[in-house]
This record gives structure tokens, C-alpha cells and sequence, in this order.
């Protein structure tokens, strides 16, 4: 299109359709870096825009067609038809690009659900072996603390039968024996004691651990 029609129709149209045109052409140029939703959205309310600018240019041709001159007239067509491809095009590149965009945050989305799914494994996994670890770990200390009390109960039946002995002795020389056998069985019962209380107390620990 002429910069100067020589008609006032002419003049009137070349200057509706060259704003939609040129905004047109700046949409195509920003769709090619657009990596967002929201500016994509933005550019659609700006197509849009464009969209009824051009259809007012369409009208305004129509109307002032008949006072156009030959060249004047078929300059103006080409340009509003040179602008209606353009922004055809503009739509097709926007359409393109929201789909190209969608299966982006799609694929981004999906791959954050495997991530939070292959955490939830590998925490269920690790929650898992932890529990067996300690269900293992109690039933070893429960398996000591088992035969430390039967320990505890024959050393304490010993102790009897040596008190009986003691108490029954037929000479000093046994006396003396049996006092000595009692004070280490003694001492023996004390440390499977504070062994039994150690071993209830790691027990204990462990079983805090499942609650």
C-alpha cells in the first residue's frame, strides 16, 4: 500500500489496517521465544485485539471502497488480505505453540509425579529395612534377655543349695569352700542382674522405635 493513497477512502483504510498489521507482525516475532502460559495468554488477548482492529478495517474498506480509486482499491485489498493471512498464521503459530507448550508442562508434570513416586518407594524402602532391623534387633535381645534370666534363675537355685551347703557343713575346711562359692555366685548373679537391666533397657529402645 501506498504511504500517501490518493483518496480519502484510501488514506482512511491504510491507516486502519497498518497498526493490526504491524502489531501482527510483532505477535509472530515474540511467539517464536514465548516459554510461559501466561505470556502465551497475554498474546492471545493481543490476537484478539488485532482480530477486531482488522475486521474495523474490513468494514471501513467496504465502506469507502466505492470512493477508492482502481490502484488505491487493490492496494487496500492486499493489505487487509496480507494482514488477515498474517494473523491466521498468528493464530496457527499461538495454537502450535500453547500444544507445544502443554505437552511441555505435561512432560515436566509427569516427570515431578515419578520423582515423588520413586521418593515414596525408596522411603517405603528404607522405612522397611529399618523395621526389620529393629523387629531383628529385638528378637536377638529378647532371645539374650531369655537365657539371662534362666542364668539368673539356676545361679539363684545354686545359691541355695551352696547356702544349704553352708549351713550344713560337716567341717570348716567345706565352710570356708562353700562361703567362697557363695560370694562369687553372688557376684555372678549382680552382673547377669545389671546385664538383664542393660538388655530390658535396649529392648525398651528398640520397641520405642515401632511405636
Amino acid at each position: 500500500m501506498r504511504s500517501h493513497p490518493t483518496t480519502s477512502g484510501g488514506s482512511v483504510v491504510a491507516d486502519i489496517v497498518l497498526l493490526p498489521l504491524t502489531l501482527i507482525q510483532r505477535i509472530i516475532e515474540e511467539l517464536l521465544g514465548v516459554t510461559e502460559l501466561d505470556r502465551l495468554e497475554e498474546i492471545r488477548r493481543e490476537l484478539v485485539k488485532c482480530s477486531d482492529m482488522l475486521k474495523e478495517a474490513w468494514n471501513e474498506f467496504s465502506n469507502c471502497k466505492q470512493n477508492m480509486l482502481p490502484g488505491d482499491k487493490n492496494e487496500a485489498f492486499r493489505s487487509l488480505q496480507e494482514a488477515r493471512d498474517k494473523l491466521n498464521y498468528g493464530w496457527q503459530r499461538w495454537k502450535e505453540i500453547k500444544g507445544e507448550l502443554h505437552n511441555i508442562k505435561h512432560r515436566e508434570w509427569e516427570k515431578r509425579q515419578r520423582e515423588r513416586e520413586e521418593r515414596r518407594v525408596e522411603r517405603e524402602i528404607k522405612r522397611r529395612l529399618f523395621l526389620e532391623r529393629v523387629e531383628a534387633n529385638i528378637s536377638k535381645l529378647e532371645d539374650k534377655l531369655s537365657h539371662s534370666r534362666d542364668a539368673l534363675t539356676r545361679k539363684e537355685n545354686h545359691l541355695d543349695e551352696l547356702k544349704g551347703n553352708y549351713y550344713g557343713a560337716w567341717n570348716d575346711s567345706f565352710k570356708e569352700r562353700c562361703s567362697e562359692w557363695i560370694q562369687e555366685t553372688e557376684e555372678t548373679i549382680s552382673n547377669i542382674k545389671e546385664h538383664i537391666e542393660r538388655l530390658e533397657s535396649w529392648l525398651e529402645q528398640e520397641r520405642d522405635k515401632l511405636r
